[in-house]
């Protein structure tokens, strides 16, 4: 697989668009730099770079051993691990024929609720860019709601469609989702 990333503007400031290649086909995420933690488009691209190696040696095929050798080369960096799993999520739709919203599609016809976040101390709010890859964050939503907990998914909009997919599914595995904005 091929790492490609550049800066690029959407209408709420710059991100790094994010692409995962293997022959033909793309899978498209992006990162976009919360600034009251500090982050800039310079630390993110500094980090992806550190990822180029272990992808370039890789193939969507190795789909869960990959994102776990991501988490585990890469613990302290849940957003980037979070987008690229995304990315690389839509390649191996593309690479086995499947739209990215087909893989998620499930039998509920229920839509999640959207949740005001400082009126509902009773819900676990989960930030998936700050847990990691998009199946461990499947897991974890999972998890919750198997030991009784109410979950409301911390969804913030990207500017790109995959990860807004990704997003939704969560929201709608989760009942629950609370809008956020980029800081």
């Amino acid at each position: 697989m091929i790492l490609l990333y550049h800066l690029a503007r959407w209408e709420k400031g710059e991100y790094v668009h994010v692409e995962v290649r293997e022959s033909q086909l793309t899978g498209v995420s992006s990162l976009v730099p919360e600034r009251s933690l500090g982050e800039n488009y310079k630390v993110l691209v500094a980090v992806i770079e550190e990822y180029e190696a272990l992808l370039k040696e890789s193939k969507p095929d190795n789909l869960f051993g990959l994102l776990e050798d991501l988490k585990r080369h890469f613990p302290n960096h849940p957003k980037i691990v979070f987008s690229l799993s995304c990315a690389i999520l839509e390649l191996f739709c593309k690479k086995v024929g499947l739209e990215l919203e087909e893989m998620f599609r499930t039998h509920s016809s229920i839509e999640p609720k959207e949740v005001i976040r400082e009126t509902r101390s009773d819900l676990v709010f989960v930030e998936p860019e700050a847990l990691g890859h998009v199946l461990e964050v499947m897991g974890i939503i999972s998890l919750l709601k198997n030991t009784g907990k109410d979950v409301a998914v911390v969804k913030r909009t990207y500017p790109d469609p995959t990860t807004n997919v990704v997003l939704n599914f969560l929201s709608k595995i989760a009942g629950n989702f609370c809008r956020d904005d980029w800081r």
